[in-house]
């Protein structure tokens, strides 16, 4: 005996909603935006840490006397690659 299969039409409830091209968020899954913009924020925090570590680097020993700083202080920060905080 053949199976046959009836299509069954989901509720409007049931059906995801779209919002433009993102899935709004269901079952605490993030959409898509969500998700891109978390990678981009993380991007900006990533080049943030990077220059304030290559500008810290670069003082001069009046700079660093001036944050109250020495070289042996600076020094494990700027080892630290830049997605460590």
């Amino acid at each position: 005996m053949a199976a046959t299969h009836t299509a069954c039409p989901l509720s409007s409830a049931a059906a995801p909603q779209i919002t433009g091209a993102v899935f709004q968020p269901r079952f605490g899954v993030p959409t898509v935006k969500a998700l891109l913009v978390g990678i981009v924020d993380l991007l900006v925090a990533w080049q943030e840490r990077a220059t304030q570590r290559h500008h810290l680097a670069g003082l001069d020993e009046r700079g660093l006397k001036d944050v109250a700083l020495s070289r042996a202080d600076i020094a494990p920060e700027i080892a630290k690659p830049f997605w460590r905080a």
